[in-house]
């Protein structure tokens, strides 16, 4: 009877045994859930915070007296007028207008993709930044860009504003692109377009070369562009088709290699004061001529519309091995590959271009030849 008794007692506590390890159990799961639960919440609220979109700077052209952009030293500044963006110093300059208005248009309004909070601006680069801008507004004010590093993928940047530079945006590289200082990103490498053969009239002259001038006959043919020349010693003399087509082709194509300098008054550090080559010409599109003036007769005379004129001058060469030149009344030195030159010098020259022909007479107008040897 004892021993049932205590094996009935045995059951019982051996019951509140696991009654109780079970109601631990129980509590305990509730509690490791709710922590999770509330951990979850706090960071999706930590992301949603910090991804949030946001307008960084929104400006109006109207509000900007100018947008200075520095980087490594650089700086470049956007002045605001009424149509357009000029570059400040660099007015009298031909740049690409087009480049130059979107660049500064893509700066008055920055939006973010992405919004960091409370950042520690060494880790977005913002500390020390590599791009500025700083706008200057017409009230007064000012308002600066600061431009830290790009994302790992290159296609964003992290940006921030000087006045709270502890939130951080991250933004489309665009804005990193259109952070411009380097001049030459906006200069026209080619400065002149023309078709060689479309030349109308052509002057060359220099230390190295000889004085001589083209120019477009009156009468013309259907079968070869005639040319009149004239130097120092002749005067509207016929020159040879094939011999201007070698000349006209040695033409340089005006095309630049490098940028030497801007606002040059003295231009005799270059060795443009006294030029070893000087080219003037107008042009005309040989391409809009009509057939009007293919015939053979001598007086009829073809119409021609001057489309454009180049006036260049070459110096000394550089150090880089080519030459420099510039437009003449431009204060913009330029260099060149120099090679052409030695074609040019080859070509011209007036006994080449003359024409050797004294007389073309055809044979269905000769009646009669009169030959003279001393007395017979």
């Amino acid at each position: 009877m004892k021993k049932s008794i205590k094996l009935i007692l045995v059951v019982l506590l051996l019951g509140v045994l696991l009654l109780l390890l079970w109601f631990t159990s129980s509590n305990q799961s509730k509690k490791v859930n709710t922590t999770e639960d509330t951990s979850t919440t706090a960071l999706e609220e930590e992301k949603n915070e910090n991804d949030t979109s946001a307008t960084v700077l929104e400006l109006n052209a109207d509000e900007v007296q100018s947008i200075e952009i520095i980087q490594d030293g650089e700086t470049l500044n956007y002045i605001s007028n009424d149509k357009h963006w000029n570059l400040q110093g660099y007015e009298d300059l031909t740049l690409q207008q087009t480049g130059i208005d979107y660049n500064a248009s893509v700066l008055l309004k920055v939006n973010a993709t992405r919004t960091i909070k409370d950042a520690v601006c060494s880790e977005y680069g913002i500390d020390e930044p590599t791009k500025k801008a700083i706008y200057h507004l017409k009230d007064g004010s000012t308002t600066c860009l600061l431009v830290g590093t790009l994302s790992l993928d290159q296609s964003s940047v992290y940006v921030a504003i000087e006045s709270d530079p502890s939130t951080v945006y991250l933004v489309p590289n665009t804005i990193y692109k259109c952070m411009v200082t380097d001049l030459d990103t906006y200069r026209n490498k080619t400065l002149e377009n023309y078709d060689p053969t479309g030349i109308a009239s052509l002057e060359i002259s220099g230390s190295e070369f000889e004085n001589i001038s083209l120019k477009l006959s009156d009468e013309q043919n259907g079968y070869f562009k005639n040319y009149d020349l004239v130097t120092d010693t002749l005067t509207d003399v016929l020159a040879n088709s094939n011999s201007v087509e070698k000349l006209t082709g040695a033409l340089p194509s005006f095309t630049v290699s490098q940028f030497v300098a801007d606002h040059v008054t003295d231009l005799s550090t270059y060795g443009l004061d006294q030029p070893i080559l000087h080219i003037k010409a107008s042009y005309y599109d040989p391409n809009a001529q009509t057939d009007a003036s293919a015939t053979d007769d001598p007086d009829n005379k073809s119409e021609i519309n001057i489309i454009g004129e180049v006036d260049y001058i070459w110096g000394n060469t550089l150090d880089s091995g080519e030459i420099a030149f510039m437009k003449v009344g431009d204060s913009s030195v330029y260099s060149m590959d120099a090679s052409f030159l030695n074609d040019l010098k080859q070509y011209a020259k007036p006994f080449y271009l003359v024409s050797k022909y004294l007389a073309m007479p055809n044979i269905k107008d000769v009646s009669t030849i009169d030959v003279t040897i001393e007395d017979m």
